[in-house]
């Protein structure tokens, strides 16, 4: 078994790699600590259970194209180089991931609050 598989939703950002075997298939996960650190920042602690709920969601999901996204988060953002920016927390946050449709792998690339996106480049960012 991979890394990570099986692991609860409270592991999401805690652990290099998390896979998920659901209804709709295999779905990967990857990020390194960039969620734990960042609600873990001062005055962040509140993006947590949000961002949990976002893998729960996103590992049972079957993402093969930008407008499957788009059908579960109308509010989401389809950006250049496969990246897709989430509203996380009541729109307080964003969540910066790259999507492999094909392979169903998502990276997530970044999560911050909308002054630190402000000064990233959705496209280029890989602070994960």
């Amino acid at each position: 078994m991979a890394p990570g598989a099986g692991e609860a939703p409270h592991e999401v950002f805690s652990s290099t790699l998390i896979v998920s075997s659901g209804e709709s298939g295999r779905r990967w996960v990857l990020g390194r600590d960039s969620g734990k650190k960042f609600w873990e920042g001062a005055g962040c602690a509140d993006a947590r259970g949000p961002l949990h709920s976002w893998y729960a969601e996103a590992i049972k999901a079957s993402w093969r194209s930008p407008q499957d996204i788009k059908n579960q988060y109308a509010s989401a953002s389809i950006c250049g180089n496969n990246r897709v920016v989430f509203n996380i927390g009541g729109n307080k946050y964003r969540l910066v991931v790259e999507v492999q449709y094909q392979a169903g792998i998502v990276w997530v690339k970044f999560a911050g609050t909308h002054g630190q996106f402000d000064r990233i480049d959705v496209e280029t960012v890989n602070d994960c």
